[in-house]
C-alpha cells in the first residue's frame, strides 16, 4: 500500500511537471540566472519582471533542431 501511494505521487508530480504552462524554465546559480525557453520574447519578458531593465546579459544561445523543438538560452545577472 505504501508502495502504491508513493506511485501515484510519483505519477502526479510529472504529470503536473510535463503539462505546466510557463514556456520556460529557470536555473539559478548564486548570482546568476539561466533562462531556457522555445520563444526569446518569454526570456525577455521574464527578464525584465525580474531585474526592472537593470541587467548584465552574459551569455545568449539559440539552437536550432530539425526534430526537436528549438531552444532558447540566456544567462543573465540582474544589477
Amino acid at each position: 500500500m505504501r508502495y502504491f501511494k508513493l506511485l501515484i505521487l510519483l505519477q502526479t508530480t510529472i504529470i503536473l511537471g510535463c503539462s505546466s504552462n510557463n514556456g520556460y524554465k529557470i536555473l539559478i546559480n548564486k548570482d546568476s540566472f539561466t533562462c531556457l525557453s522555445e520563444d526569446s520574447k518569454v526570456c525577455s519578458d521574464y527578464i525584465r519582471e525580474k531585474c526592472v531593465n537593470s541587467y548584465d546579459l552574459l551569455r545568449e544561445e539559440h539552437y536550432n533542431h530539425l526534430f526537436e523543438s528549438n531552444k532558447y538560452i540566456v544567462n543573465f545577472r540582474c544589477l
